[in-house]
């Protein structure tokens, strides 16, 4: 799955993170440095797989602790409704085998 952000959300990053805009409600949401990071990847279009395995890369921790950040962030960002879900297509099945 990837979390796509909606169109009428805007990105500043900061020196501590970043800050999201939602233009059209006026809501602002202040991220840390781990969530504004997340945040990057997914405009990216990674899905939150490969971002769980960027984070887990970079800060050097295991990957339970790096699944639950990453998916809380999301989750938070999903609640929020800054973003939606967008499910990933799954992978061709070789019938010729």
């Amino acid at each position: 799955m990837k979390i796509s952000p909606r169109d009428s959300v805007v990105f500043r990053a900061t020196r501590s993170g970043g800050l999201l805009i939602d233009m059209e409600t006026g809501a602002c949401f202040q991220l840390n440095r781990v969530a504004a990071e997340i945040w990057t990847l997914s405009m990216q279009g990674n899905t939150i797989a490969k971002i769980i395995e960027a984070i887990r890369e970079k800060y050097r921790i295991p990957d339970e602790v790096a699944e639950a950040d990453v998916r809380a962030v999301c989750t938070e960002i999903l609640r929020a409704g800054i973003a939606d879900p967008t499910p990933t297509p799954a992978a061709p099945i070789d019938a010729s085998r």
